[in-house]
């Protein structure tokens, strides 16, 4: 089990209605374990459980962990039930850590393409790309309820001449995402994070041109196919199958049965549940395995992902 860090709210700030930034830091203000642009941290939500909030500081820090929380009303509650207890001084447990989106190392302009709170894990590549001295833009659309407050926000970053705002009190209109498509250098690097359609767009666009596109999903699109069929789960060293019916997840079957998997967004998108699978075929539904993952056939994410028939498993 991953080691986990008690830090606290040592600052504040509301970037709009819905949006605050938060500082965490140490108690005793020592060193915190290293991070990678494009890492995030798991928050333990009093009352709801671990939630992933991307890091948005340079990862040069060592001092503390900066992270911007939406709250979102529809959603899971994880947002709201941290935006409750969120004060200077609360006390929250995390994991250390995780990059599943790294920033690409290889030579060439490198283009960030942030939607809404999306824009969160392109800060720390801007910060890292900044003092590096790397050729680099940072393009970012907000909600008109948003963007006055995020931009002024963005504006003020070491980088400001690097970013561009779109939205409503902003210079400019729509994030017109087949317009850089066009005029990228072919060497161009791609990272994108935001909302499914966005992606989409981009991955459409600068694919069409074999620009390869790095992208994090802020929600998970809806899936292509419903996931349907039964079937059953042998955990190793375990007696007896556990069933998964139709419509139920593997996630919530396990759950039901006694077993104790961890989890956070529960769409497919994080990678906190991934389990380790020793036989069986699988039907993904996720957003972030890769295809040689996948085609591997050792790893599946419980919170979507489906097996054909029965499936053993590791935990």
């Amino acid at each position: 089990m991953t080691e986990k860090l008690d830090l606290i709210v040592v600052a504040l700030r509301c970037l709009s209605d819905r949006i605050t930034l938060i500082e965490l830091r140490a108690p005793d203000g020592g060193a915190l374990p290293p991070f990678t642009a494009g890492a995030h941290l798991q928050v333990e939500v009093p009352g709801v459980g671990g939630r992933q909030y991307s890091l948005l500081n340079d990862p040069g820090e060592a001092h503390r962990y900066r992270i911007a929380v939406a709250r979102r009303d529809d959603g899971r509650g994880g947002s709201v039930g941290l935006h409750r207890v969120l004060r200077l001084g609360a006390a929250f447990t995390v994991r250390p850590p995780v990059n599943l989106f790294p920033l690409a190392q290889r030579a060439g302009p490198v283009l960030l393409l942030g939607g809404g709170i999306g824009v969160t894990p392109l800060l720390a590549m801007a910060h890292e790309l900044a003092r590096e001295g790397r050729d680099f833009e940072l393009h970012c659309a907000f909600a008109p309820d948003d963007a006055p407050g995020m931009a002024d926000w963005l504006l003020r970053m070491p980088f400001a001449d690097r970013v561009h705002l779109y939205g409503a009190g902003t210079s400019a209109g729509r994030l017109d995402i087949p317009a850089l498509a066009a005029g990228a250098d072919p060497a161009t690097l791609v990272h994108v994070c935001g909302p499914g359609a966005m992606i989409a767009e981009a991955e459409a666009e600068f694919g069409a041109r074999g620009i390869a596109v790095a992208s994090e999903y802020f929600d998970a699109p809806e899936p292509e196919v419903a996931p349907s069929g039964g079937f059953e789960i042998e955990v190793s060293g375990r007696e007896g199958t556990i069933f998964v019916a139709e419509g139920q997840t593997a996630l919530d079957a396990l759950r039901a049965a006694g077993i104790a998997v961890e989890s956070s967004c529960e769409a497919g998108v994080c990678g906190t549940c991934r389990t380790r699978v020793l036989s069986g075929q699988l039907d993904h539904h996720d957003y972030i395995l890769s295809t040689e993952e996948r085609a591997g056939g050792n790893v599946f994410l419980p919170c979507v992902s489906r097996g054909c028939g029965r499936i053993v498993i590791d935990l």
